[in-house]
């Protein structure tokens, strides 16, 4: 990276910025916010080498498509409250190879019925995505898709390979909802609530994390069903170190309900160790 550092402000803001694409002009550069800013939008980041860093400033309702390989986000500090449909849903979102997400903070509060995620990476089944990194970051998510199909998830990496996610804290207050389960029974798309999910993400390391979930309503559903980390079709893989609290006080003692702290479908070579699950619920029944 360049030594040479673009402090961003809304005074030059669109000295950087094109509509919300990063110029080219910041190949091999750091771009550094400076202040707060609102309502920013999508954010493109289009250009290869880059680092932009939040320096915790508070940005909010804005939000970042990495479609550019080598691009590192640090230190941003976003708090979300809209529909970003047009980032299919994503407070970051991520297409591209040698990513690094670090030091983020991340408090999306989804409004009722809105698909959303915290952090969404996805890559092809012919192609996938390749060493996407997500570190030391904290992520709060509460979703509300209480009467709709639409999917809310802190953390969804799909078809990423060699990726690492280490020392993340994820916290999640999520509505028990029904699996939709597909042609080979269940996979990642069956479920449309979940901590985190990860799918097709073949030699991933998943190690010293923290998931909290919390289930935030009881829908009218017949299988009212949670997960808070669900792998699957994701071979040669590691999940270790890692602590997973899930508590369910909405459901009524003696009544059904299906909330698993980690779930595990089609996969091979799987390495699960040292981790430490806690499930708390007033329902369930013998």
């Amino acid at each position: 990276m360049s030594d040479f550092d673009n402090r961003d402000n809304s005074d030059n803001f669109d000295d950087y910025f094109d509509e919300g694409v990063l110029k080219s002009m910041c190949r091999d550069k750091t771009i550094i916010f400076t202040q707060d800013f609102e309502n920013l939008g999508k954010l493109v980041i289009g250009v290869e080498n880059v680092t932009i860093k939040g320096n915790d400033f508070q940005l909010k309702n804005t939000v970042f498509e990495v479609i550019s390989n080598h691009v590192t986000l640090s230190n941003l500090n976003l708090e979300l409250d809209s529909d970003f449909s047009n980032n299919d849903g994503a407070a970051i979102e991520v297409v591209s190879d040698n990513v690094c997400l670090s030091n983020l903070n991340i408090n999306y509060v989804v409004p009722t019925n809105v698909g959303a995620y915290g952090i969404y990476a996805e890559g092809q089944k012919n192609k996938a995505l390749k060493n996407l990194k997500i570190i030391n970051s904290y992520i709060n998510f509460e979703g509300h898709n209480n009467d709709l199909n639409v999917y809310n998830c802190a953390l969804k990496l799909v078809d990423c390979k060699d990726a690492l996610v280490e020392n993340n804290t994820i916290v999640s207050a999520l509505p028990v909802k029904d699996i939709i389960f597909g042609a080979e029974g269940a996979e990642l798309a069956s479920d449309l609530v979940l901590t985190v999910g990860i799918e097709g993400c073949d030699h991933i390391i998943f190690v010293g994390n923290k998931l909290y979930s919390e289930v935030n309503k009881r829908t009218d559903c017949r299988y009212p069903s949670l997960d808070t980390m669900l792998i699957s079709k994701s071979d040669n893989s590691i999940i270790y170190n890692n602590s997973i609290y899930m508590t369910d006080f909405l459901t009524y003692p003696g009544t059904e309900n299906y909330i698993y702290g980690l779930d595990i479908y089609n996969l091979n070579n799987l390495t699960v160790a040292k981790n430490n699950i806690t499930i708390i619920t007033t329902g369930g029944k013998l």
